[in-house]
């Protein structure tokens, strides 16, 4: 069958509750994150981006990075950064 819908109904309160609690959570873990290096990774992880889309911020030169070899590292205020436009800070 194709096509078909449910229909949920929720208290507006439940629901107001319900979001709190998911906001409270991720605040938490991002509160508990670590502040040191990040490897692309744990960058794309916490920019909730696929791995890609690091590499290309790096080659925009959007997204300052920290090198050693082929292997790249970032800080959280650098990922931040990143959130507003403009090129990295350097």
């Amino acid at each position: 069958m194709t096509g078909s819908r449910v229909t949920v109904e929720l208290d507006a309160e439940l629901l107001e509750r319900a979001a709190y609690r998911g906001a409270q959570r991720a605040l938490s873990e991002l509160a508990s994150a670590p502040e040191g290096w990040y490897d692309v990774e744990a960058a794309a992880r916490y920019r909730a981006c696929p791995e890609s889309r690091i590499y290309d911020l790096v080659a925009q030169n959007r997204l300052r990075c920290s090198r050693d070899g082929r292997r790249l590292y970032f800080r959280r205020d650098w990922l931040d950064a990143t959130l507003h436009d403009g090129p990295a800070g350097r």
